[in-house]
């Protein structure tokens, strides 16, 4: 070798080398550098997650109110007549109190038939009152007012005490029925003598006064 190979040799080694550092290291960036790329485009970013929507708080329940009794209705049947005179039902709405009973159904529904009726379809007189309605354990007890027995001959007799006996057991068609005027027992009705067996019910009318139907 020559001399002056001798003195570049050296230098050309140490160049060789650095350059071959500098390769490596770019190829390390590069890789580093890829690596990198490859991490950001495979992260889900915030945005990319679904959004979940903020719980709404939870209301706290009302408390039921207590429902108001509701006012019952019934019907029950009182007793017109027609033009023949004979016992025809009618339904009608009474009895609004919150708890009605037997004795203020029937009350109501006697008042309905004093006052509510035109004059065609009863026989029972105008100004007929109901002076008192009693349900007891022995049937039914019945005060009207004497303007009851007043007028009408025979027919009208019978068809108004239907009327009475009828309405009076239309919740219960076995009842008995006990009938006063004025505080007196009803033994004698109208003028002509019509004999009013005490107490009365459906089955003795008919079977008295056979001329009147149900």
């Amino acid at each position: 070798m020559t001399e002056e190979n001798k003195s570049h040799s050296p230098v050309s080694f140490k160049l060789l080398a650095s350059f071959a550092t500098a390769i490596l290291a770019c190829g390390v960036l590069a890789a580093w550098y890829t690596y990198t790329k490859l991490q950001s485009a495979n992260r889900v970013t915030p945005t990319q997650l679904p959004t979940q929507q903020p719980t709404q708080p939870t209301q706290p329940t009302q408390p039921t109110q207590p429902t108001q009794p509701t006012r019952q209705q019934q019907e029950v049947e009182v007793y017109l007549l027609d033009d023949n005179l004979n016992l025809t039902p009618k339904e009608v709405a009474v009895g609004k109190g919150e708890n009605p009973n037997p004795q203020s159904i029937l009350t109501a529904a006697f008042n309905y038939l004093l006052t509510n009726v035109k004059n065609t379809d009863t026989a029972i007189p105008p100004n007929t009152k109901l002076l008192s309605l009693q349900v007891k354990a022995d049937g039914i007890h019945i005060d009207l007012s004497k303007e009851f027995t007043s007028g009408g001959g025979s027919s009208s007799m019978i068809a108004r005490l239907g009327q009475v006996i009828y309405t009076a057991t239309s919740l219960d068609a076995k009842a008995k029925v006990w009938i006063n005027v004025e505080g007196k027992p009803l033994e004698i009705l109208g003028e002509e003598g019509l004999m009013v067996d005490q107490p009365m019910t459906r089955e003795s009318f008919q079977q008295s006064f056979t001329g009147v139907s149900q």
